[in-house]
């Protein structure tokens, strides 16, 4: 007899905290994509560096999403994608707005800061995105017409 899968032992073990794992890890190459992309916006096309984060988050919203539907939660198959990416995406925003508001006030008073900010907003808004994403795939937010 096979032994179960390493990640069903790890569920059973943590439970939710695994999700909570996964979620922060699956987001690792997102992260690291979104500051190679902020620099080079910022720095290496010389945007201001509030529109190039802004850039950054809607695309690391997108990015997020799939990690979140095919890699994290597991009862994606029951919503519309269509649906599940526009409630993700406004949700989101919400959290993102205060995610860029925080990074802006930082960059507006020291603006070779950006960096910095970017990783502070990691730490400050991480577990309220997993919450709210855990709230988007596993239904608990209403995703019917």
């Amino acid at each position: 007899m096979r032994p179960p899968p390493f990640s069903t032992w790890l569920r059973h073990k943590f439970g939710s905290k695994w999700q909570l794992l996964r979620f922060l890890l699956a987001g690792i190459p997102t992260f690291c994509g979104a500051v190679f992309l902020n620099r080079s916006l910022a720095r290496g096309l010389q945007i201001n560096p509030l529109l190039a984060y802004a850039i950054v988050l809607v695309t690391q919203m997108s990015v997020n999403f799939l990690i979140c539907r095919y890699l994290v939660f597991e009862n994606r198959e029951r919503h519309p994608i269509a649906r599940a990416y526009i409630v993700f995406m406004l949700g989101n925003a919400v959290l993102r707005l205060l995610d860029w508001s925080f990074y802006a006030g930082i960059v507006s008073h020291w603006p070779d800061w950006y960096l910095e900010a970017q990783i502070a907003n990691v730490l400050l808004f991480g577990v309220a995105k997993y919450f709210f994403a855990r709230s988007v795939f596993e239904r608990k937010l209403h995703l019917e017409s």
